[in-house]
Parts: structure tokens; C-alpha cells; sequence
């Protein structure tokens, strides 16, 4: 085999390993991805389980439940609490909502996030203060939280509780005796 024949064989192999590289480098840089979009998803379950846990103090979520039903009652106090955890679940929507525009959640992350607003704005409370709040959010959000409330008919809202007791009866009903 003469040198000529050695170079060709050597930029072959050099080529054929860089051709490999890129490969591994791709297959890299879409597992890299998606741990990334994992660790997003983990992150927003880990804000939603703490926005959760807070609401769970019975006063907390007392004043969101009156102020989300338009209670005019609250006194200045319930209202800050009220004012304070209606911008931290929105801060949170937002946050979804941008992170669903760059692609870094899915959509079925997406779809829940919409499903729970809608819930919250069939209530006059939580409208009006989106009212009051919309100016401090960027504008293609709160022109998307404006069409979700233009395409979200007020309702009322039945008792969250006697909900529970009622289909609590229904399955105790199906108990095998």
C-alpha cells in the first residue's frame, strides 16, 4: 500500500469519526434537552405543591375563597392576603405560560394550567382583581388571560365542601358489605 493509498485511508477514518462525533454530539444535545425540560416540569410541580401547601392554612384559604366569590366584606387585612395570593398564583400562570411559548413545558402541562384558570376566573372576585393587577404583567399575557376571561362565562360556584361530602356518600354507598 503506498502513502497516497495510507492518506486516503487516514482522512476516511478522520472523516468517519467526525461523522460519529456528530452524531453522538446530537444525540447528546437532545438528552441534554430533555432533562432540561424535565427539571422545568419538576420545578413547576415543586411551585404548585407549595402554592398549595400555603393555601392549606385554613385562614389563607378562607380569604382566597371569599375574595375569589367577590366578597365585599374583607376587611383591608383579607384583602392584602387575598391580593398577595391572587398575584402568586398568577405569577405562577404566567411563568407557565412563557416557559409553554419557549417550548420548555408540554402542552399537557399547558392544558392543566388553563383548566385552572378558567376555574378561578368563572368567579367575579378573581375578575376583578385581574382588572386591578393586569397593568404590572407583560402585555401578550395579559392579552392572553384577557381572552381567557372574554371566552369564560361568570358562574357560580357550588360549595367546594358539600361537593366533597356528597361524592364521599356516593362512593361509601359502593362499599361491598
Amino acid at each position: 500500500m503506498s502513502l497516497v493509498d495510507l492518506a486516503s485511508l487516514g482522512s476516511f477514518v478522520s472523516g468517519a469519526a467526525v461523522a460519529v462525533s456528530l452524531v453522538f454530539l446530537a444525540l447528546q444535545m437532545r438528552q441534554t434537552n430533555r432533562n432540561q425540560k424535565a427539571e422545568m416540569q419538576q420545578a413547576r410541580a415543586a411551585r404548585m405543591v407549595d402554592l398549595n401547601l400555603h393555601f392549606a392554612d385554613p385562614a389563607t384559604a378562607l380569604i382566597y375563597q371569599r375574595g375569589g366569590a367577590g366578597d365585599l366584606t374583607l376587611d383591608p387585612a383579607e384583602f392584602a392576603s387575598f391580593r398577595r395570593a391572587f398575584v402568586a398564583t398568577v405569577l405562577n400562570f404566567e411563568d407557565g405560560y412563557f416557559q409553554a411559548k419557549e417550548g420548555m413545558i408540554g402542552s399537557g402541562s399547558r392544558a392543566s394550567d388553563l383548566a385552572i384558570m378558567k376555574s378561578l376566573f368563572v368567579q367575579s372576585g378573581f375578575r376583578a382583581m385581574w382588572k386591578t393587577l393586569r397593568y404590572a404583567f407583560e402585555p401578550a399575557f395579559v392579552e392572553h388571560v384577557d381572552r381567557l376571561i372574554e371566552s369564560t362565562p361568570v358562574a357560580p360556584i357550588p360549595d367546594p365542601t358539600e361537593t366533597w361530602r356528597s361524592l364521599v356518600r356516593q362512593e361509601a354507598a359502593k362499599a361491598i358489605r
